[in-house]
This record gives C-alpha cells, structure tokens and sequence, in this order.
C-alpha cells in the first residue's frame, strides 16, 4: 500500500466518511428498505431521499438537530412520501442507522485523537448546518481545528472554493495537506484541483466513478482504520 509523506494536516469528509466509513447514506438507505423489504425502487428510493435533504436543509432548528432526531426525522418523512405507514419500521430503522452511525463514532474518535498528536485536522461537509452539533455529539470536536458545514458558510462541495476555505482557515498549504472522503466526485477530484493530497476511500458501496479517478487519486483505502498504515 503506497504511504504519504511529509503531510501536516487531514481534513474529512463527514458524511459517508466519518459516520459511516465508506458508505453514502443513500446506500445505507438502500440496505435498509432491502432488508426490511420494503417496495419501493432504487430510483423512487433515490428521488425521496434528496427531497427529504431539501426539506433537511430548510427546517428552523436545523443546526440544532442532533443524530437521532436528525436520523428519525429522514426516515419519517421518507416513508411519508412513498405511503408507508409503520410505526415499527419507522422505528427500527432509524434505529439501526444511528446504531451504525455511534459505532463508527467510537471507533473514529479514537482514531482522531491519535491522529491530533501528529497532524493539524479538519472537516469539510455539505450538510444541514448540524455538523458542528453532530462532531460534538461524537466527541470528535476536541480533536478538530476547523469544522465546515456547507450550510453555514454558503458554499458547497465540489465548489473548489470551498476546500480554499478550509485551507485558509486551517492556515495550511494545499501541498502540505491530504483530503480523505468517500465521494469521487465531491470530495477526491475537487480537492485535488486546488493542489491537495487525496486519500479516497473507495469500497463497494461507492458511487460510480470515472475511468481516469487514479489521476486524481494518490492513495485509496476501504475503510478509516487502514489510515495509519498510509502515514508516515
């Protein structure tokens, strides 16, 4: 596996990343109707969900929200607009996200912490403007220079300008810095148009990517626990 030298500072992705290690929510939502065998399609899944993202990003208390509440709101307006009415499955799964969710959140604030003593860190998400309420809730806030939330900031990935942001914040140069997240497209190509280093994490559950993604790509990884292994 390739390592990455001469590094000073990391900076996430959080959603599909941080969260969930490698797995979009819309993929995580996909399992979830499969395994609780539920009708609709991949297209009529796909379709709701962004239109719950919309709503998400509109709501007043938005930046407030914290992971279960967030998490069982998105679930229960999804079922609303496909006309399933289940208390239950309403339930469990919104249930079994945040399970999967606060596992992978122990998991990355140890690996945060270790990471604090070497490197400066950072995170860069399109979100509701919760991600700061959310990184508190993990408890990876301690270990975080800067935290970026699309909503707050008026700009959204893959704007080029927005991982600028980042750097200037961080007070770091894009050469000294690596970009770790789970989207080709949001996250690895558009951090490597302003001069970072990309580690992708790429695992099945990844959307559809192009055939030239190893321009833009100096190291992929399937899940965040083989970080380390790629630092030196």
């Amino acid at each position: 596996m390739r390592r990455i030298e001469g590094l000073k500072a990391l900076i996430f992705d959080f959603g599909g990343t941080l969260d969930l290690d490698g797995i979009h929510w819309l993929n995580a939502f996909y399992l979830l109707y499969e395994k609780f065998s539920l009708p609709p399609s991949q297209s009529a899944i796909k379709e709701v969900f962004y239109r719950v993202d919309r709503i998400l990003e509109t709501i007043e208390n938005r930046r407030e929200l914290r992971l279960e509440q967030m998490v069982r709101t998105h679930v229960r307006l999804q079922l609303e607009m496909h006309g399933i009415k289940s208390t239950l499955i309403e339930t469990a799964m919104a249930d079994e996200f945040c399970y999967l969710v606060r596992q992978n959140f122990k998991k990355n604030r140890a690996l945060l912490e270790k990471l604090k003593s070497r490197y400066k860190l950072g995170l860069l998400s399109n979100f509701y403007g919760n991600v700061a309420t959310l990184c508190e809730e993990a408890g990876f806030s301690p270990f975080l220079d800067v935290i970026i939330d699309s909503d707050e900031v008026g700009l959204r990935k893959p704007d080029p300008e927005i991982f600028r942001l980042a750097l200037d914040r961080l007070k770091e140069k894009a050469r000294n810095t690596a970009f770790v997240g789970d989207s080709f497209s949001q996250d690895i190509r558009p951090a490597k148009s302003v001069g970072m280093k990309t580690i992708w994490l790429k695992t099945r559950h990844t959307a559809p990517y192009p055939d030239n993604w190893r321009e833009f790509t100096d190291v992929t990884i399937n899940t965040l626990a083989k970080l380390e292994e790629i630092l030196s």
